[in-house]
């Protein structure tokens, strides 16, 4: 039934679009938004609810039908969609709409300049050998990007080693040495299995002992899809989309890719990103290299009798974050039922933005009985919106992480309100105890909500900046880090704490622990990131061979040394076949802008809750508000009354 709908709203809109080519060249029709722009819309919005719809099928009640028919009805949807923004007598009629600003409210102008930049940036205006050029240039850059993702994805499983030693394994919790068994039923007798996957790897990388086998797994991790195998190899995939892309860029009258895409961000620019990566450099580094020299110290004291490298700092880090902080991960799991904390994140929903959060389950259907549904309502008892809680793993259906996505955006033309998906991966409750959360689980929770309250408490009329919709990809990620600073604040930390056996909130002195805990190597990690940052930004904006890029900005921002064999670049998927080439900076941009916008409640001190709420109100009317239909740039400045700065961002971390 989804493919038939999907399907017919396909051709609608297909239709629609050949039909605009003809009645949009007719002189005498008058270029007002409403018959140019609603009509497209009305069409176009249903297509995107059942195609989201689909998709998340695809991702929390997986199956080889659904995997077949994902496989025939996704091209039917980009061509659908590309058709909106690659017409041109469609082009042309928003190009006379923009002609005439003075007839357009602010949001209808981000629709209207959505409309020509996405129509620009994907060729519009190229014709003949340039935009055979340019097309052939996309198909180049599609297939190349999933060979490199296969590439990865083929060179990460193909590596296992097998341990006998129970030595080796003596410090890993119970739950890694299951993942690792060969006998997940005796998990304690082994052999275990390494892996390269990001379950087993990261966890093994600080809790085993051994450091040459930290050295052996480590060295596998970062030359995985290098020159070391040849048939899996990414080096030279990695040029050809550097190249595909630059071309693709000056066709359209740019002198890189990185400028290009400046075009789609709140930055603005090359030289903006690198103003921000200079004023959190010239902090970070000297804290990391204090950091590395004190976890030095703390190794030597333990009977470590070498020079710390890149394998080595998980391990420690992990030995001297828990010496110094006594912080226990199954310990702190015990304050946090899910219940509890659903509860207490809806309740500083509640004094924040003014906003009720009420089960309706049986309202809708859903997919698991284990899922929630809920409805969202304002302070004057209105619903506006409606999201479905997914939280517990399904391994065999589910796909693993967790996220937000839009089911439907908020539209008048189509009367429609939005409605969100919040998918989770928690162990599910044993018995009729509550599931439990880490203090992890939590902080993702509140990123992940963030997103959802974007989403659901927009105000704009059009589904094209409505929400998530049209904001620029660096400030994409404001609304969901801002939301993860309320779980170091001790009102909120009541709300959402309760022991599940004593009920009691989690203790004053375990919460600064956690503040303290959140610092631990933050010049180090800064570090790392804006090396990465840098590097992404100047590989698609110079010729230089990328390993020789790797190697000369490692220098530059990181103290360890940087090994002849790794490449870790090869398998860096974010900036090479996922959505972050020229952007990865993005992350520690709103990371920027979100510690600014919570210092702004700092200022009126927490504790003062009505105050709190008052800046609450500002940041719904701001950001939660406007979604797309604003430049996040202005967005910022009419909540914080100025430009944004990185000095909140630094005292976060403790490196101001």
């Amino acid at each position: 039934m989804l493919l038939m709908v999907s399907s017919r709203e396909h051709l609608s809109l297909s239709l629609h679009c050949s039909k605009s080519k003809k009645t949009l060249k007719d002189p005498n029709l008058p270029k007002t938004f409403s018959n140019i722009i609603e009509p497209i819309e009305k069409l176009s919005a249903p297509l995107s609810y059942s195609w989201n719809t689909f998709k998340n099928l695809n991702y929390v009640k997986n199956s080889e039908d659904v995997k077949n028919t994902m496989k025939m009805v996704y091209p039917l949807v980009l061509r659908a969609r590309s058709k909106k923004f690659q017409s041109l007598p469609i082009f042309q009629a928003v190009k006379e709409l923009a002609a005439d600003e003075s007839n357009l409210s602010e949001a209808q102008h981000r629709v209207v300049q959505k409309y020509l930049l996405e129509a620009r940036l994907n060729g519009v205006e190229l014709t003949g050998y340039n935009q055979r050029h340019m097309n052939n240039a996309a198909q180049k850059i599609a297939q190349e990007k999933e060979k490199f993702k296969n590439n990865v994805m083929l060179s990460t499983s193909k590596f296992k080693q097998i341990l006998y030693d129970k030595e080796h394994i003596s410090e890993m919790p119970v739950s890694l040495q299951n993942r690792m068994a060969v006998d997940s039923t005796k998990p304690e007798r082994g052999p275990w299995v390494i892996t390269l996957q990001q379950h087993v790897y990261l966890p093994f990388m600080e809790y085993c002992s051994n450091s040459e086998l930290r050295e052996n797994v480590w060295f596998a991790y970062n030359t995985r899809a290098s020159l070391k195998d040849e048939h899996l190899s990414n080096s030279a995939i990695i040029e050809e989309i550097r190249f595909q892309r630059k071309d693709q860029a000056m066709l359209l009258g740019f002198k890189s890719f990185a400028e290009m895409s400046m075009e789609t961000k709140m930055a603005g620019s090359i030289d903006n990103v690198l103003s921000m990566i200079a004023s959190l450099k010239v902090k970070s580094i000297p804290a990391a290299q204090k950091e590395l020299s004190a976890l030095q110290e703390f190794a030597i004291a333990r009977g470590f009798d070498r020079t710390l490298e890149s394998w080595d700092v998980a391990y420690w880090r992990r030995k001297q974050k828990n010496a110094t902080y006594k912080v226990d991960d199954e310990e702190l799991r015990q304050y946090f039922p899910l219940p509890k904390v659903l509860n207490g994140l809806f309740q500083l929903c509640n004094e924040l933005f003014g906003i009720k959060v009420k089960p309706a389950d049986g309202v809708a259907e859903v997919w698991d009985k284990d899922v929630q549904f809920y409805e969202v309502y304002d302070e004057n008892s209105k619903h506006i919106a409606s999201f479905y809680l997914d939280p517990y793993c399904r391994p065999s259906e589910k796909m693993s992480g967790s996220w937000v996505e839009s089911a439907r955006n908020r539209s008048d033309a189509c009367d429609s309100l939005p409605l969100a998906y919040l998918v989770c991966n928690l162990a599910p409750p044993v018995l009729n105890n509550p599931a439990l959360m880490s203090f992890e689980e939590v902080r993702i929770l509140f990123h992940e909500f963030g997103h959802a309250l974007q989403h659901m408490l927009t105000t704009m009329p059009y589904s094209d900046v409505a929400g998530l919709s049209n904001v620029e990809w660096d400030a994409i990620e404001i609304c969901s880090t801002f939301m993860e600073n309320w779980i170091y604040d001790r009102q909120t930390m009541n709300y959402i704490s309760s022991h599940v056996d004593s009920g009691a909130c989690l203790p004053d002195d375990t919460l600064e622990n956690l503040r303290k805990v959140r610092r631990h190597l933050a010049g180090y990690d800064m570090s790392k990131q804006l090396y990465l940052s840098d590097v992404d930004l100047q590989l698609y904006s110079s010729k230089e061979f990328w390993l020789d890029m790797q190697r000369r900005k490692w220098a530059e921002y990181l103290t360890l040394p940087i090994y002849k064999k790794d490449a870790h670049l090869c398998a860096f998927t974010h900036i090479f076949s996922d959505e972050y080439p020229a952007a990865y900076y993005s992350y520690k941009w709103s990371e920027m802008l979100s510690s600014d916008i919570f210092s702004a409640f700092q200022e009126v001190d927490l504790t003062d809750r009505i105050a709190v709420a008052a800046v609450g109100k500002r940041f719904r009317d701001t950001f939660l508000s406007l979604g797309g239909g604003c430049h996040p740039g202005e967005v910022f400045r009419r909540f914080r009354g100025r430009d944004p700065s990185p000095d909140a961002l630094l005292k976060t971390y403790a490196l101001h």
